[in-house]
C-alpha cells in the first residue's frame, strides 16, 4: 500500500511541475471529456496584439504562448474581413486570422498527439448582417483537407480517447441547421438565474440520444457596483463549482457539460485594466475554492490574463490559475481512485479471509481429503493475488473507474466451488470408511487412539485430531 500511495505522490509532482504541453496525454481514456478540468482564455487572440487594447485586451500572450503554458480552451471570435475570417473582439480587431489560429493549434496537435482542444466559436459582431458570407467561409474552412481530419464532431459521450488530437469546435451561433464540424451551444444564459444557466444545451451533426447534452453556463460578465458587482460574479462562479466538482457521472446518462467564465469587467464600458481588476479578484477565488475544497470536475474555466501571474501591477495569477485546474484533474483522480481501491481491498481481503477458511478446513475437519484439493487451493490463491496486483496498477496510474470489480464475483464463486467440493469429498470418504465425521461428543469409553493416517498414536499432542476407536466398536475423529 505504501508503494502506491508513493506512486501517486511522484506523479502528482510531475503534474505540477513538468512541461504543461502535454497534461492531458497523462490523463486514462476512459473519461468523459465532461469529467475534465480545462484551463481557457476569454478572447484568446487579444494576446496576439488587439485595436482600442487599453479597451479590449484580455490577455497578455499569444495564442501559441497560451498552448504552451497549458490552456487548452480558446475563446475564438470570427467576422468576416474581405476574403477572409479574421479574429476580433466585438469591433476591434486582432493581429491573428481565424485561419491562422486553427493551423496553429493543428500544428500544436500534430506535435502533441495526446492532447486535444476545445473552442467556444462566437461571431465577433453583426452576425446577422454577414451571415450567409460568414456560413461559406466557415464551411469551406472547415472542409479543407489539411484542417478536417483535425476536427471532431461533439457527442454527449465522448471521451478522452476519442478526441486526441483533435479540435473540438463549439458554435454560440446555430449557422445551420447542423454544423459543419463540431456542435452548437443553445440557449446561451449571460446573466445569472440558475433555472436559466441550467437549461442550456449542445447538439452535435448527428442523431439519436447522444447527439445532445445538457449545458450548465455561468457567463456573467458586467459587474457593476448597482448590480451586485464582483461579488454577485465571485458568488455566482463558486455555485457553478458547487455543481460541477460534486457532480458525479455514472454513465452517459449523467453527463453534463460546464462552461463557467472566470472572465468579467466593471462599469459600463469594459476597459483593460477592468478586465485585469476582477481577473485579480476571480482567478483568486477560483484558486482559493480548488486549493481548499474536495477535488472534481471544474468543466472549461475560460479566464482573462491567463498564464501571467500580474499585468499592468495587477495581480492576476493566471498561470498559478491555470496550474491549479490543470493540477485538479489528477487531485480529483487521486482522489477517486482512492476511493474506489479502498473499496476493492476490502473485497479483496475477504476473499483472502474466505481462502484462509478452506485452508483451515483442509486441514482439520477434511484432512482426509485434503491433499486432492491442493492444487485448487493453490490457483484460488494465485487468482486473489492477481486481483491484488491489477488493483495495485490501476491505482497507480489513476485508472480505476466506478464499479470495479475485477474477477471479484468469479473468484468468490470458485472459492464456494472449492469449499462445497472439499466438504462433499469428505463426507464421500467418511461414508465409505465407516469413520464418522469429527466429534465434540464426550466418549463412552476409548479403546485405542490413531493418528488421521491410521497408526496407533503412542504420544497425544494437545488440540490435534485423532482417529478414537471405542469400546464399543464406533470410530470417529475427535480433537483431543
Amino acid at each position: 500500500m505504501k508503494r502506491i500511495y508513493t506512486t501517486l505522490l511522484i506523479l502528482l509532482g510531475l503534474t505540477l511541475h513538468a512541461a504543461a504541453n502535454n497534461w492531458i496525454s497523462r490523463l486514462p481514456d476512459h473519461l468523459f471529456v465532461s469529467q475534465l478540468s480545462i484551463p481557457g482564455t476569454h478572447d484568446a487572440a487579444t494576446g496576439n496584439g488587439v485595436q482600442l487594447a487599453m479597451f479590449s485586451q484580455c490577455q497578455d500572450v499569444s495564442v501559441d504562448k497560451q498552448w504552451q503554458s497549458g490552456i487548452r480552451a480558446f475563446d475564438l471570435r470570427p467576422i468576416v474581413k474581405k476574403d477572409h475570417l479574421h479574429i476580433n473582439h466585438g469591433i476591434a480587431e486582432t493581429d491573428l486570422r481565424f485561419d491562422d489560429a486553427l493551423f496553429l493549434l493543428r500544428d500544436s496537435l500534430k506535435a502533441n498527439p495526446g492532447e486535444f482542444v476545445v473552442i467556444h466559436m462566437l461571431y465577433a459582431n453583426n452576425y446577422s448582417d454577414n451571415k450567409d458570407t460568414y456560413v461559406t467561409m466557415l464551411g469551406e474552412l472547415l472542409g479543407r483537407e489539411d484542417l478536417k481530419d483535425y476536427l471532431v464532431d461533439f457527442r454527449r459521450d465522448l471521451t478522452l480517447g476519442d478526441v486526441r488530437g483533435k479540435m473540438l469546435i463549439l458554435s454560440r451561433e446555430a449557422y445551420a441547421d447542423r454544423p459543419i464540424a463540431g456542435g452548437f451551444l443553445q440557449n446561451w444564459c449571460g446573466y445569472v438565474d440558475w433555472a436559466a444557466q441550467t437549461a442550456c444545451y449542445i447538439t452535435g451533426p448527428g442523431s439519436g440520444a447522444d447527439n445532445r447534452s445538457k449545458l450548465y453556463v455561468q457567463d456573467f460578465s458586467n459587474t457593476k457596483d448597482d448590480d451586485g458587482g464582483i461579488t454577485k460574479k465571485i458568488d455566482a462562479v463558486k455555485k457553478m463549482l458547487d455543481f460541477s466538482t460534486r457532480h458525479t457521472t455514472k454513465d452517459k446518462t449523467a453527463v453534463t457539460w460546464v462552461f463557467n467564465f472566470a472572465s468579467s469587467y466593471p462599469g459600463s464600458i469594459s476597459t483593460a485594466n477592468g478586465y485585469r481588476g476582477n481577473a485579480a479578484e476571480t482567478n483568486a477565488a477560483i484558486i482559493e475554492y480548488l486549493q481548499t475544497q474536495p477535488a472534481g470536475p471544474t468543466g472549461v474555466i475560460l479566464m482573462d490574463y491567463a498564464c501571467v501571474d500580474e499585468s499592468n501591477s495587477h495581480k492576476t495569477r493566471g498561470q498559478e490559475l491555470t496550474d491549479t485546474i490543470i493540477a485538479n484533474n489528477f487531485k480529483w483522480l487521486g482522489r477517486l481512485n482512492k476511493e474506489i481501491y479502498d473499496d476493492q481491498m476490502s473485497r479483496i481481503e475477504r476473499l483472502y479471509q474466505r481462502w484462509e477458511d478452506i485452508k483451515t478446513l483442509m486441514e482439520t475437519e477434511c484432512a482426509d481429503v485434503a491433499s486432492e484439493f491442493t492444487d485448487r487451493l493453490a490457483e484460488a490463491k494465485d487468482s486473489i493475488d492477481a486481483m491484488q496486483q491489477e488493483a495495485d496498477s490501476l491505482y497507480a496510474n489513476l485508472l480505476l473507474v466506478d464499479g470495479y470489480k475485477g474477477n471479484y464475483t468469479k473468484v468468490l464463486l470458485l472459492l464456494s466451488r472449492l469449499s462445497t467440493d472439499i466438504k462433499k469429498a469428505q463426507e464421500e470418504f467418511d461414508n465409505q470408511t465407516h469413520i464418522t465425521a469429527l466429534s465434540s461428543a464426550p466418549p463412552k469409553s476409548i479403546a485405542q487412539i490413531y493418528s488421521i493416517s491410521g497408526q496407533p498414536a503412542d504420544k497425544v499432542k494437545q488440540g490435534s485430531i485423532y482417529l478414537i476407536k471405542y469400546t464399543d466398536g464406533t470410530v470417529c475423529k475427535k480433537r483431543l
